[in-house]
């Protein structure tokens, strides 16, 4: 539908935040890269990022200490929103 309607490029961006297959290519596609659940309820990463949702649970750690799983499911669908306001703006500003 993107080609048909010329929209090519916001078609790529709204699509930015599914750049897993990068992340698990790091990991050379392991077939999981669960995060550690914590005694108190967070989450922490075990290594290395793989996945988006470990983006996520690194950046809340980073900012609050602690990471939890309502609150990671929340910060993912906030980029994903972040990235679809960017791309409307930019269509319209485009048209």
């Amino acid at each position: 539908m993107a080609i048909l309607g010329n929209i090519e490029r916001f078609a790529a961006m709204l699509f930015a935040l599914y750049m897993e297959p990068v992340l698990k290519a790091r990991g050379r596609f392991k077939p999981e890269w669960p995060a550690k659940v914590l005694e108190d309820g967070t989450l922490a990463v075990k290594s290395k990022i793989y996945s988006v949702p470990h983006l996520a649970i690194t950046l809340l750690r980073e900012i609050k200490g602690k990471a939890y799983e309502y609150e990671v499911m929340a910060t993912i669908m906030l980029f994903q929103l972040a990235i679809a306001v960017v791309t409307i703006a930019t269509f319209k500003k485009w048209f």
